[in-house]
């Protein structure tokens, strides 16, 4: 699967991208045409789930 996408904030998504990576290093992650979703399912814990809007 191919997309094209702009990042207009790079240093908040670096931060939520390592703050997930921290949980676990496996997530999934949907595209829809104005939301990314990133869902991390860990081993032990609580799942966690965030999402980013496009403005």
């Amino acid at each position: 699967m191919r997309f094209k996408t702009d990042l207009k904030n790079i240093r908040t998504f670096s931060k939520l991208i390592a703050a997930l990576s921290s949980l676990e290093k496996i997530a999934w992650v949907r595209l829809d045409d104005d939301t990314v979703r990133f869902t991390v399912i860990p081993d032990v814990g609580s799942q966690v789930w965030a999402y980013v809007l496009s403005p």
